[in-house]
């Protein structure tokens, strides 16, 4: 723990298992949000396409 302080008072940021891991899971929920994202825009574009071809 005092070494984890001495790394703070220096400037160098110490990376941990935990933060390391709590990284990866913040990515990986970025990447689940941006898949679902892109998945509704698409679904959105094909239900238009289907509005403007009952229209037309």
């Amino acid at each position: 723990m005092t070494r984890w302080i001495e790394q703070l008072k220096n400037g160098q940021i110490p990376v941990t298992f935990f933060s390391a891991l709590t990284l990866i899971v913040a990515l990986v929920s970025i990447g689940f949000e941006v898949a679902f994202l892109l998945d509704a825009l698409d679904m959105l574009r094909r239900d238009w396409q289907t509005l403007v071809m009952l229209r037309f």
